[in-house]
């Protein structure tokens, strides 16, 4: 009798522990949309190559409030915005819907003239949007503007 105990105790272990494993394997992460910045100077132009990166293994939906994807601004030694990609643009009032694909990346580029740039010394991109349950609203990269 102890022995049969046992044994149905061992094997009711057995099973929480495969049940345990299949609830763990079906569990979705929802990193959020992250961007990168790139900035490159080319004769009189500067060329920000922002991306913004599915990071998940799943598709996702993010829904935007216009046609603006990203924001960048520029900022200065004394941490003042000296160019907004925001103010610069004219952006449809539309809700838009954009899909993107299990680790999908899409690029987007913006060409500023160097004149624009002033005593600029830092880039800086955030995502407007995030899909429904990402772990943050909100993502950002900088990199500083070479001066050369």
């Amino acid at each position: 009798m102890k022995r049969l105990v046992f044994i149905l105790l061992l094997l009711s272990v057995c099973l929480a522990g495969c049940q345990e494993k299949k609830q763990q394997a079906t569990t979705t992460t929802n990193e959020p949309i992250r961007i990168a910045v790139k900035t490159t100077k080319q004769d009189d132009m500067m060329q920000l190559d922002i991306s913004l990166t599915n990071p998940n293994d799943h598709s996702v939906n993010v829904t935007y409030p216009s046609s603006q994807r990203f924001q960048a601004q520029l900022i200065d030694a004394k941490q003042h915005v000296t160019y907004d990609f925001e103010k610069e643009q004219v952006f449809t009032q539309a809700i838009e819907k954009d899909t993107f694909t299990k680790h999908e990346t899409k690029q987007y580029t913006v060409e500023l003239p160097i004149s624009s740039l002033g005593d600029s010394t830092e880039v800086r991109v955030s995502t407007i949007r995030q899909f429904k349950g990402a772990s943050a609203k909100q993502t950002t990269d900088q990199q500083m503007i070479d001066s050369k």
